[in-house]
């Protein structure tokens, strides 16, 4: 006998992932990929009803704790970012763990439905089985691990694709299997020392990298005459500024593209680079620096964009920012910027601002209110870069105030972080490179949804970058002749080679192992990937920025 108890739980725990069930039928249509689809789920529900019939408790029991860790995982992810977890994003949401502990504070109305319906399948496995055994029941226990290692193994053979619309209990436990799979037959070698070329000293005695958070170029008055003032369109006594334009970065998230502006990854083999070859940090203390970070978005001395230990350990000043109010970060970030460039010594000195990730309503004080109307204010005043989308609901109007508000931050954290930068440092021998992790989605075009960047049907807008060099009056003009002859021709694969030269390594050295720098004539594809995680025979995918088709940022938002 088949327990109706279980039967209606089960129903219960599967309803609310049966949208994702009817968007890939609709997909798939009548093909052979329909038939294999629906076999597959026949399967994995089957294996459900095994597991929940399974006459062993202590057996029924664990199976009931994994598939509804399995649901948790799914669910909450699906709730949260309004779309099933993916492969990809999954090792994004590994690789970005430490940042577990805020979306669980911050989403917890999303939580609290996956809990629900995790709750509802452990409750539908773990619920007594009818006394008479079922016809076959022998092989109970064993459906559920063989209807595992078949998913898992399609899978691992289609790298990570086509787990979308399956019962909720099984992708993420797939996604791990073949993740720890793939790690442990794809294990990076041991990080290398420095080993390339030096051709002379430090050509400035300080280098800073400025790697903004979600900054949309085309927002910008550089790359816009009707774009937010960003404090480097006016001139500035002392210093020459280098507009590159509207550049590509490495990738749509900000683990991604971070860890390859550290690392200095290629389009060909960013994979190997970023995971064996030496930090930035570590070429610069080869090179004789002083090495800084500056953390805007970490607090606690957690390491965020896949550094690590090793990594961190060739920093000789690690700050983080907190407690101080995230409003505030950015304008520490300048000042601890202009100390340590008044300090005697060669430095090299980056930093991971605040910028302008979601949310993005509390990011500027009330004196930086230049574009109205705006979204309600004050629900995220100590949130750097995850927040609940609960009073967002993704609608045009929404978008509207929500680029007004974006706006706004952009005058604060980028025109009044400049300000502070550059009247308060010592320029005289620094340079500054200036970018963002990634662009920024925001829906200009009217169309609904809460997304922003970081998503697998990457738009041109999430990977456009602004890429700006300040240079003092000694070195501007090579700097700006570059420029002006590579404008909006570039990308982040650029900066790691051009960090390398200033630190005074072999140029030919340098371009042998990481590509060109910003000097040289640019023929940089200007893309972007898409597929940073790409494994398993699957392959990157690159998305074309092409500045002429961005789209422009509406006036009428904030037109009387």
């Amino acid at each position: 006998m088949i327990s109706r108890t279980k039967i209606v739980l089960l129903v219960l725990a599967l309803a609310g992932s049966l949208d994702d069930a009817y968007a890939r039928l609709s997909a798939l249509g009548l093909s052979a990929g329909l038939i294999v689809y629906l076999g597959i789920y026949a399967m994995l529900l089957l294996a459900l009803l095994a597991a929940a019939h399974v006459r062993q408790s202590w057996l029924r029991l664990g199976y009931a704790v994994i598939f509804a860790i399995g649901v948790l995982f799914y669910e909450g992810f699906r709730h949260v970012g309004g779309t099933p977890p993916s492969y990809d994003s999954f090792v994004t949401m590994i690789s970005t763990r430490e940042s577990a502990g805020d979306a669980l504070g911050q989403n917890i109305r999303f939580l609290a439905l996956a809990a629900l319906e995790a709750a509802l399948l452990f409750a539908a496995i773990v619920w007594k089985v009818p006394q008479r055994p079922l016809t076959f029941a022998k092989l109970f226990p064993a459906l559920p691990i063989g209807a595992f290692a078949a998913l898992s193994a399609m899978l691992y053979l289609r790298g990570g694709d086509g787990a979308n619309g399956l019962p909720p209990a099984f992708p993420v436990l797939g996604y791990a299997a073949i993740h720890a799979a793939d790690s442990a037959l794809n294990q990076p070698g041991p990080r290398q020392s420095v080993k390339l070329a030096k051709s002379g000293p430090p050509k400035l005695r300080n280098i800073v990298l400025v790697v903004d958070e979600s900054i949309a170029a085309n927002y910008l008055d550089i790359n816009n005459p009707n774009g937010v003032r960003s404090g480097l369109a006016e001139p500035k006594s002392g210093v020459g500024v280098a507009n590159f334009g509207i550049a590509a970065s490495a990738s749509t998230c900000s683990a991604s593209s971070n860890v390859t502006l550290r690392h200095g990854g290629t389009r060909q083999n960013y994979q190997r680079i970023n995971g064996e070859m030496p930090s930035i940090f570590a070429y610069a203390k080869q090179a004789g620096m002083q090495t800084a970070y500056i953390d805007g978005q970490g607090h606690k001395g957690q390491l965020i964009n896949l550094m690590d230990a090793k990594e961190r350990a060739q920093i000789d000043d690690f700050i983080q920012l907190d407690p101080a109010p995230v409003q505030d970060r950015d304008m520490l970030a300048a000042a601890n910027i202009a100390r340590i460039t008044r300090q005697p010594g060669a430095h090299f000195i980056l930093i991971n601002k605040v910028g302008a990730h979601f949310p993005v309503q509390d990011k500027f004080p009330d004196d930086h209110m230049a574009y109205r109307p705006l979204p309600p204010r004050g629900t995220f005043t100590n949130i750097s870069d995850i927040s609940s989308r609960e009073i967002f609901d993704g609608k045009p109007e929404s978008w509207r105030l929500y680029r007004n508000a974006y706006r706004n931050t952009l005058t604060w954290n980028v025109g009044a972080f400049f300000d502070s930068l550059l009247g308060e440092a010592d320029l005289v021998e620094t340079l500054v490179i200036y970018t963002s992790d990634h662009g920024q989605r925001l829906h200009e075009g009217g169309d609904n949804g809460a997304e922003t960047h970081c998503m697998p049907d990457a738009l041109p807008q999430d990977g456009a970058v602004p890429l700006v060099v300040i240079a003092p009056d000694s070195a501007a003009a090579e700097w700006q002749q570059a420029a002006t002859a590579n404008r909006s021709k570039v990308s982040h694969f650029q900066i790691f080679p051009s960090l390398l030269g200033l630190m005074g390594y072999d140029a030919a050295a340098i371009a042998k192992t990481y590509g060109a720098d910003l000097l040289a004539p640019s023929r940089d594809p200007m893309t972007f990937n898409a597929f940073y995680n790409a494994r398993m025979g699957k392959k990157p995918v690159w998305v074309k920025v092409d500045p002429a088709k961005l789209p422009t940022p509406p006036a009428s938002d904030y037109a009387k």
